[in-house]
């Protein structure tokens, strides 16, 4: 017998393969790739006299049951190469006596030859050289990528037995309205960068798909006024350095009213608090909302969501600073206009100052979604504001806090309302 196809065969509750090849001494090639050993308890004698043999592949092998091997490699002299997974364990085996004796030729993946007076279970192992020396040569595992409905292909990766594998941003195309959440094997889920450990065998890694956040409509101006459409004068910046780290308030004169400097406190607990003092010394209450531009906190990815005087604000980035506006700490008088636009009510807040005298505003939903907001005086002229104010909208549709709102273009700090709105500031 110089050939046997074994390959169809189904050994998933073998218990007993007490030699199933033995005395085979023609054999010359023998395919046990697809043998399945998880429930096997006897491979005593299962190679003995297999002398033709150059090659074995057992990486399929877990030997995790089996108490018996006995001359399971005996007179295979041929044999040259065994190659095995970490599944291959002896912790059970009992019997090892002369497993590999007169195997000749064989040699460990790491160049262990064999030697007369180790031939029971002690070198069944994968070959770690001078310091582990074993008879088998480490298998060579396959990490294949699923794109699971997406597009592309990621090219397959090679791992040796018991390595570990870091994983890869994902390179598939998502399918239709889906973003790309997390990588699965073996029924665990992992991020990209996380790392499986041990890999004994083949491995499959299936990419994850989540649905698409819905884009938000973009809430904007279309006579948007910037700080340099008001007297240079009225415009102000206070600057102070904590910790080698810069922190400014811009606003108005009169919104800062008197202040000449910006005080920064920061309590154990990571709280950041601002004061503004005047040239004495003394905390001054300011007349007018002002923007704060602060260093990232360690830690916070974007979208930026925390607490400012308890109610959540997410904030604008800003060349990797982020920026928020407060409302007057004064007790100053606030004008609130309402107008509707396709039946959604926008509300808008501001001192008298900031107001530069509107009475009313105008709103107006644009084709491509975006609301154009209006001051507009008792004349019916329209009128820019001298500061910022704060708009309140409908929480954009379809959509999930925290909010991602831009303004003329710019991510924009707002305040969740925790009633169907969200609340920006800008300068109209």
């Amino acid at each position: 017998l110089s050939g046997l196809d074994v390959s169809s065969f189904h050994t998933e509750n073998v218990t007993d393969m007490q030699e199933m090849f033995y005395q085979c001494k023609a054999l010359t090639a023998l395919d046990v790739r697809n043998f399945n050993t998880e429930k096997v308890i006897n491979m005593k004698w299962m190679f003995d006299g297999c002398e033709k043999l150059t090659s074995l592949d057992l990486r399929s092998f877990h030997t995790g049951e089996v108490t018996e091997m006995q001359e399971m490699f005996k007179d295979c002299k041929d044999l040259t190469t065994i190659t095995a997974s970490g599944q291959f364990t002896t912790a059970k085996v009992t019997n090892s006596n002369n497993m590999f004796q007169n195997c000749i030729a064989l040699v460990g993946g790491q160049g262990t030859v064999y030697n007369p007076a180790k031939i029971d279970k002690e070198y069944a192992r994968i070959d770690g050289g001078i310091p582990n020396p074993g008879y088998f040569t480490g298998a060579i595992h396959t990490v294949s990528f699923d794109k699971n409905g997406g597009g592309g292909a990621m090219p397959d990766v090679t791992v040796n037995d018991g390595d570990n594998y870091t994983l890869p941003p994902c390179g598939f195309t998502p399918p239709a309205g889906q973003v790309f959440d997390q990588w699965e094997a073996d029924g665990t889920k992992y991020n990209p960068g996380d790392i499986i450990n041990n890999i004994i065998a083949d491995l499959s890694v299936k990419a994850l798909w989540k649905a698409k956040p819905a884009t938000p409509y973009i809430p904007s101006t279309t006579i948007p006024s910037t700080e340099e459409d008001q007297t240079p004068e009225e415009w102000i910046t206070l600057e102070t350095v904590v910790n080698g780290k810069t922190y400014t308030a811009r606003s108005t004169k009169n919104a800062f009213n008197g202040a000449v400097k910006l005080d920064i406190a920061i309590r154990e607990q990571g709280k950041t608090h601002f004061n503004f003092l005047d040239k004495e010394g003394n905390k001054v209450q300011t007349k007018g909302a002002v923007k704060l531009t602060m260093p990232l906190p360690e830690g916070l990815t974007p979208p930026y969501r925390v607490k400012v005087e308890g109610t959540y604000t997410t904030f604008a980035e800003e060349q990797g600073q982020i920026s928020f506006v407060i409302r007057p700490t004064g007790d100053v008088e606030k004008i609130h206009l309402t107008g509707i636009a396709e039946g959604e009510t926008v509300n808008v807040e501001g001192t008298p100052y900031a107001l530069n005298g509107a009475k009313e505003i105008k709103v107006e939903r644009k084709g491509n979604g975006k609301l154009s907001i209006r001051l507009i005086d008792q004349n019916g002229k329209l009128v820019r504001s001298k500061g910022y104010l704060f708009i309140q909208i409908p929480v954009p549709k379809n959509t999930k806090a925290p909010y991602r709102v831009k303004v003329d273009g710019v991510r924009t700090t707002f305040e969740e309302t925790g009633h169907g709105t969200v609340v920006f500031a800008s300068i109209l």
